[in-house]
């Protein structure tokens, strides 16, 4: 699935304060198809704030169903770009995109696993169907890129270092036989798909 990621700057505006070194967003809200545009949100909005710039990095998806579900991303869906500037004005009660500034937006394929968790480790040779031990992996974050992939890069490169991860890394999230056996499988994917 594709995701929308902007950089915007309300620097200027008093009423929105610097929050980047205490908070991050993960929005859910209903998904919804625009009658009116076509446009499927797809019910996630998530960001943080640079704590050194105040540049907030905003993302989350509404466009049609082709421009969403398309591997392809070295295209930008504008309605999405024009999606995200109107949430976060709208986060911190601004009206419309005059008071911001895009700083810049791209697109990239968001990874996801059949249970909601990333990946996080040493991946084993089980998994790989290759000799070695240098493989390893951070990923399938869900969605939850934003606020997740920085400390799980972090924690990774510890392991890899021979190491522990960091304390705050979810257990769960680790790379483990009995995970890819029980709770990665096709079937459940499909499972949980059609639970959705």
């Amino acid at each position: 699935m594709k995701g929308t990621m902007t950089v915007q700057d309300l620097t200027t505006i008093p009423s929105v304060p610097n929050r980047g070194s205490t908070t991050s967003w993960a929005i859910h809200y209903t998904p919804f198809l625009d009658a009116a545009t076509g446009g499927l949100a797809d019910g996630l909005i998530y960001g943080m704030q640079n704590a050194n710039t105040g540049w907030h990095f905003f993302g989350g998806e509404k466009s049609p169903p082709e421009q969403l579900l398309s591997s392809d991303d070295s295209t930008l869906s504008q309605s999405s770009v024009q999606f995200l500037q109107e949430s976060l004005g709208s986060l911190f009660g601004l009206q419309g995109p005059a008071h911001q500034k895009l700083v810049s937006a791209w697109s990239g394929i968001m990874g996801f696993t059949s249970d909601t968790l990333p990946l996080v480790g040493k991946l084993p040779s089980a998994l790989t169907g290759r000799d070695g031990q240098g493989e390893w992996f951070s990923g399938g974050y869900n969605g939850y890129g934003m606020p997740s992939a920085w400390l799980a890069g972090e924690s990774l490169g510890l392991m890899i270092l021979g190491q522990s991860p960091r304390e705050y890394l979810p257990e769960a999230y680790l790379i483990s036989e009995e995970r890819l056996r029980e709770r990665l499988t096709v079937a459940r994917s499909m499972e949980y798909l059609s639970e959705a």
